[in-house]
């Protein structure tokens, strides 16, 4: 019997979705912003990203101004859909309301903003590096690297320009997401880190450098095995086996009797990446 009903439902389900589809397109077509803007709210699942993504192509000032409206709203599939929607405009007056929806309870939304912001691109840039700079919470400060990251290019001039900030936070921000953007541009900026006066900058760029791999910053990183901080050491023992620069073996070996036990693990760990126990 239940099979029975679905068979026959069914169809009719689906005709209902094809016909509520024609009427978006035929929405889209008339630049029917209002319409749009009620399917999106009152539709569900397909039909709300059919008529977000309708809205989005239409473009334009209030369309943008609508679907950024929704990011405020309680639904938070509305709010996703309109992430994606302000992410497929390219539109720069999307940017603002979109790092707003970075700190979205919804997990959906947080990572469909990411998405849009990196879609953007560099006209987001600005805005991120200047977010990033101010005080956030770890969740945000996360997300707004994985955009920065994301966009890539266009973000390594910036984010090395903040590297020169009076603020150590926004200097480790930076750092952290320059090892993450994974640009060549930013060794020499972050081994010129490795002098910083603040611990939290130095461990930040010396992670970023082993990120990068780049053989330019082993002797730098040497340097830092003999760093009176033994997170500083730590880390640089950590990076040193990420490059794989064999000239880091001796160095690393006289670390194993280090009287800091997490030192001589990492230099252990090191030693075992760069092939110490095998050669």
């Amino acid at each position: 019997m239940q099979a029975d009903l679905f068979s026959l439902f069914w169809p009719i389900k689906r005709l209902a979705l094809w016909v509520s589809k024609r009427k978006i397109v035929k929405m889209e077509k008339e630049g029917d912003v209002e319409g749009l803007a009620e399917a999106l709210l009152g539709g569900s699942g397909e039909l709300r990203l059919e008529a977000a993504l309708a809205l989005g192509r239409i473009g334009g000032k209030s369309a943008v101004e609508l679907l950024a409206s929704t990011l405020h709203g309680n639904d938070s599939d509305a709010r996703r859909c309109a992430a994606i929607a302000l992410g497929a405009t390219g539109d720069a007056r999307a940017i603002p309301p979109l790092i707003e929806s970075l700190g979205d309870y919804s997990g959906d939304v947080r990572n469909e903003a990411v998405k849009a912001l990196t879609k953007i691109g560099a006209p987001a840039v600005e805005h991120l590096v200047g977010r990033l700079a101010d005080g956030c919470d770890r969740r945000m400060e996360g997300l707004l690297v994985e955009a920065l990251s994301g966009i890539g290019e266009p973000a390594i001039g910036p984010l090395i320009g903040l590297l020169d900030s009076p603020g150590p936070e926004a200097r480790k921000k930076a750092a952290i997401a320059l090892g993450e953007a994974g640009s060549q541009r930013a060794v020499k900026p972050l081994i010129a880190c490795l002098k910083d006066e603040d611990t939290g900058v130095r461990k930040a760029a010396i992670v970023s450098l082993g990120k990068l791999g780049s053989h330019d910053a082993v002797e730098p990183l040497l340097g830092c095995l003999n760093d009176p901080d033994p997170s500083i050491r730590g880390k640089a023992a950590w990076a040193l086996g990420r490059i794989g620069d064999l000239k880091a073996i001796d160095p690393l070996l006289l670390l194993l009797d280090d009287k800091d036990q997490n030192v001589s693990y990492e230099a252990n760990r090191a030693l075992y990446c760069l092939g110490w126990n095998r050669l």
